[in-house]
């Protein structure tokens, strides 16, 4: 039988008996009862009853039998759990034995709910001192040490004044972490450029669904700072060695590496040594210095040449991997040497009375100077007569045996200026035709003669 509808449809409980159909007045015999949960859920409290008939002595089982009635206190049957009950007994005489069951229950409908705690770890991990030149790098890891799932976690931090993203666009870091599950932990890093050296401190904030964690950090930020200078001398001549002294100093607070200095020569100027394991090549001369610890100088020397006439201007320049560059400029005047070569040539000689002789005056700049202002005087005895001139200038008599040519306004190194002066032999002699060079580069005048001898014919 079904409880409580009466079919199995929208019942609860199965209750199958068995007892048999005739028995014998006087002989015990036996009655058994399957009480069944058909449910997927527990019932609590089954009790099964059973009246008995006035005419049925009981001889046993494990019902509680009083005032003609057996009593099974089942309790608690699970999903699909059953449980057979036994009642023994006899007829005291003839006729029917009639005996009713019901049965009682309590059915239980249960919940369970689970208490959660979010909690959310926020640990980073960065350095305690970098260079100005290096990104600060800081690991993270954000962690659910909660019972409860946390969704949308988010990292942020306010950059001080004076940090930015490794990009150096932005003054604040924000990264999406994403849902976390209790136990579960994720790293990000944390890129960030120093614009400047100083001391950095912040604070990074996890958070989720209310819950939050901090995470402090403090960075100092040190910088080598480069200074450079370069002495040595104001003139020199073309041709000739001068010597140079360049100091190089990280001034910074942090140290300088891979320091580096070049030094570079204008056209026609070059190195001739470089100490301190520098490199002299041509015009430029090279030192890898290595790591200059804070406070540290070094001291380089070099010698260098010009075979040109001029200002050897040289620029001295310093570099670090971490430093702004520096550079200084050295100046060397070189000047040129002025030397100058005067020939006095006669077209033949003896030369006969009335016919004219040429003298040719060859002057040649020898030296490393331009000549400037070059005149040309020439002496000429009485025994001869001017004829005629020819040249680079203009000539003009300015007394009555002296012929000056007007001035040649330069003469460059390795050009030569050519005059040329005919003269007509007045008289019998062993003459001389005399010229004197003067130039602004020469301190006193070049003197040159010629003889010629005067022949009759």
């Amino acid at each position: 039988m079904y409880f409580p509808t009466g079919q199995a449809d929208g019942s609860t409980l199965r209750l199958d008996k068995d007892v048999p159909d005739e028995v014998r007045v006087g002989e015990t015999f036996d009655e058994t009862l399957t009480v069944k949960n058909i449910t997927s859920g527990p019932l609590d409290d089954v009790v099964v009853r059973e009246s008995l008939s006035p005419n049925f002595e009981p001889a046993g089982g494990d019902a509680e039998v009083a005032r003609g009635e057996a009593l099974w206190h089942v309790g608690a049957l699970g999903p699909g759990e059953s449980k057979t009950l036994r009642l023994s007994g006899k007829a005291k005489g003839e006729g029917d034995l009639a005996h009713c069951t019901r049965a009682s229950f309590e059915s239980r409908l249960c919940t369970k709910s689970v208490a959660v705690l979010p909690r959310l770890e926020l640990s980073l991990n960065g350095p305690r001192e970098a260079l100005s030149c290096e990104p600060l790098v800081y690991e993270g890891v954000v962690r659910n040490t909660g019972t409860a799932k946390l969704k949308d976690v988010r990292v942020q931090d306010a950059l001080p004044e004076g940090l930015t993203l490794e990009d150096g666009e932005k003054r604040s870091f924000g990264e999406n972490v994403g849902d976390l599950n209790p136990g579960e932990s994720r790293p990000y890093k944390m890129r960030l450029k120093a614009l400047r050296p100083g001391t950095y401190s912040g604070q990074a904030t996890a958070t989720s669904s209310g819950v939050s964690s901090n995470a402090a950090w403090n960075t100092v930020v040190r910088e080598p700072v480069l200074q450079i200078d370069a002495s040595g001398p104001g003139d020199r001549y073309t041709g000739t060695t001068a010597q140079a002294v360049v100091t190089v100093k990280n001034a910074g607070d942090a140290p300088s590496p891979e320091t580096a200095v070049e030094w570079t020569l204008p056209a026609g100027a070059s190195f001739t040594s470089a100490s301190e394991s520098g490199q002299a090549s041509g015009k430029t001369a090279t030192w890898q210095l290595g790591t200059l610890a804070p406070g540290e100088s070094r001291r380089l020397d070099a010698s260098y040449t010009s075979d040109r006439v001029g200002s050897a201007a040289g620029l001295v320049k310093a570099t670090s991997r971490c430093a702004k560059p520096a550079q200084a400029d050295l100046r060397t005047e070189f000047r040129g040497v002025p030397a100058v070569l005067l020939e006095v040539t006669d077209d033949h000689d003896p030369a006969h009375l009335g016919e004219r002789v040429t003298y040719t005056i060859e002057v040649t700049n020898q030296g490393s100077a331009r000549l400037t202002n070059v005149r040309v005087v020439c002496d000429l005895e009485d025994t001869m007569a001017l004829a005629g001139t020819k040249g680079e200038t203009e000539a003009r008599q300015s007394a009555a045996q002296t012929l000056s040519f007007e001035p040649l306004g330069s003469l460059e190194t390795s050009a030569k200026a050519v005059w040329k002066v005919t003269v007509t032999p007045r008289k019998l002699a062993d003459a001389r035709f005399k010229v004197r060079l003067t130039a602004d580069q020469l301190e006193r005048p070049v003197e040159e003669t010629e003889s010629t001898h005067f022949i009759g014919r």
